[in-house]
């Protein structure tokens, strides 16, 4: 990596104008590649983490439904789909975590929407409830396909995503499709 772009980053910034001994400039150099790598490291952990997001939101969005929906199959297909989102988060924060990354903790400005749809869709019902469900599994669905559209995505993730949480997404969809068809 050439100097001149290592020196972009804060902590070379502000050591390239004091004089300093060979050994200290190597030093520096190799303080602004570490840097450079967690920076990069970060970003092309940042896909997992949005997907993260977007489950923490999906595990809310559940146990926010659970506590509303009366039809008791209707309830025991929701629990199960949010202990699969449960262990989605569980298997994205380990491949945050296995790479080196800060998995996110919480859902964010999605998780917050998710909450407030649901919530509206509580006052109309289970149908209402499980459609409002459902779209929010084929936004997730349609999160998963992007990011496995990246060509930025490393590998190791994309077997994750493709054997496990991307099927997972469509099944639910499907899932939830014959339970709202079963409420008419």
């Amino acid at each position: 990596m050439a100097y001149e772009a290592i020196c972009r980053f804060p902590v070379a910034r502000k050591l390239q104008s004091v004089s300093f001994s060979k050994q200290a400039r190597k030093q520096v150099r190799l303080l602004s590649t570490l840097e450079y790598f967690m920076e990069n490291l970060q970003n092309s952990l940042e896909p997992l983490n949005r997907l993260l997001r977007g489950e923490l939101s999906a595990v809310e969005t559940y146990q926010q439904a659970l506590e509303s929906v009366s039809d008791q199959t209707a309830l025991s297909v929701l629990e199960r789909i949010s202990d699969e989102h449960t262990q989605a988060v569980g298997m994205l924060r380990e491949q945050i975590r296995q790479f080196g990354g800060i998995a996110d903790e919480s859902s964010g400005a999605w998780g917050l929407f998710a909450q407030v749809v649901e919530g509206a869709a509580k006052v109309f019902g289970d149908d209402a409830s499980l459609k409002a469900l459902k779209e929010g599994e084929e936004h997730g669905l349609k999160e998963y396909q992007a990011i496995m559209n990246d060509p930025d995505l490393l590998p190791e993730f994309k077997s994750l995503l493709t054997e496990r949480l991307e099927l997972r997404q469509k099944e639910h969809i499907e899932t939830l499709t014959r339970c709202i068809n079963t409420l008419h």
